[in-house]
Parts: structure tokens; C-alpha cells; sequence
């Protein structure tokens, strides 16, 4: 049994969700599309914290914020991230045409960000953040919800596949072990971090 959103759903069961308001069909999701997404959202939730934690006394302290609205767009235009977010409770009645996600606190999607999102280091954070392994084990960490898409079908990355591809072509057996890999990886990545964390 798989517990979402305050119900459960038995194998077997599909879920109807509500894309946006732009996109008037409503499609179904197979049991196995939704964990696929669930351990896609608790990977990116855990790497979303711990780069907040590394992250939030360079970004508190600067005035140049480096999130445009032209990220934000890539959370909409791709259906894994659309479904992500949507998921997570979050519509499109929230998103800012002039900031996107955007909230003076930052941003406002917990999951269904773009994979760049996590990707970029600013060069003050690299230069201020001591080389070595502490510095490595931080990139390869930001790289992971890239990581968890890659290859998803054929050699077409996770957000950039189509509804279709994704609701009928979509292996989602293997997705998950990728997600999986990706979710063992950070593991490892942040024990070796954990003495520099503290």
C-alpha cells in the first residue's frame, strides 16, 4: 500500500492529477509512476537541505540573486517535474509571471525544481568553500537529481520527456534503481561531508 497525500492506494490503483490550468486533460498514474516520484521527491528533499545548509550563509549575504525566471520555466515545461511538484501540493496559480518560484526567502518549490537549480555553485561559494573532498562530495551531491534522470529512456534525460513517453514508454523499474543509486550515492557523499558539517 502506498500512502499519498493524506489516502492510500492499492496496488492496482491509479491516481487522476490535475496538470496545471493550461493543460486541460487530466492523466493517469500507475502506482509505479507515483513511487517513482515519491523517491525522486525525498532525494531531491535531501539534497535541497543539505545544500541549504552549506549554502545559506553565502546566499543570506549576498544581493545578487543568482535564480531567474528562465530556471523556473524548465519546472513547468518538463512533465516529470510538473508532475514533482504537483504532487507536492503546489499549482500553477502559484507561480509569478515577473519571478517565477521565486519568494524573497528563496524559492518556493520543495521538489520539481530544475536539476540546475541544484547544480550551480556561485564562484564566491567555490572559491570560499576550502578545495578537496569537502568541495567534491558538495558537487557531486548538487549533480545527483541530474544524476537520478539521466538515461531515463534511451539517452534522453528525465525532464525532457513527454507526457507520453513517460505515462506509456517509461521503464519505470529502472528508473527507480537509478533513483535508488542516486539515493546511495548522497549517502556516501554525506558521511564524507558530515565532519565538515557539524
Amino acid at each position: 500500500m502506498l500512502h499519498f497525500a493524506g489516502s492510500s492506494l492499492q496496488q492496482g490503483e491509479f491516481i487522476r492529477l490535475e496538470m496545471n490550468e493550461k493543460e486541460t486533460n487530466t492523466n493517469t498514474l500507475s502506482r509505479d509512476c507515483i513511487k517513482a516520484i515519491l523517491e525522486y521527491q525525498d532525494l531531491e528533499q535531501k539534497v535541497r537541505r543539505l545544500i541549504l545548509k552549506v549554502c545559506k550563509p553565502f546566499c543570506s549575504a549576498c544581493s545578487d540573486c543568482c535564480c531567474k525566471k528562465d530556471f523556473c520555466s524548465e519546472s513547468f515545461d518538463s512533465y516529470w517535474l510538473r508532475m514533482t511538484w504537483s504532487l507536492q501540493g503546489y499549482n500553477m496559480s502559484q507561480y509569478d509571471d515577473s519571478k517565477g518560484w521565486l519568494l524573497s526567502e528563496g524559492c518556493r518549490l520543495i521538489t520539481g525544481r530544475p536539476p540546475v537549480c541544484y547544480e550551480y555553485l556561485c564562484d564566491r561559494i567555490l572559491v570560499e568553500i576550502s578545495g578537496g573532498a569537502y568541495l567534491d562530495n558538495l558537487k557531486a551531491i548538487s549533480a545527483l537529481p541530474a544524476f537520478a534522470g539521466k538515461n531515463a529512456l534511451g539517452n534522453k534525460h528525465l525532464v525532457t520527456l513527454s507526457s507520453e513517453q513517460i505515462l506509456t514508454r517509461m521503464n519505470f523499474i529502472k528508473l527507480r534503481r537509478q533513483i535508488a543509486k542516486s539515493h546511495n550515492l548522497f549517502q556516501r557523499y554525506e558521511t564524507e561531508m558530515r565532519p565538515f558539517l557539524l
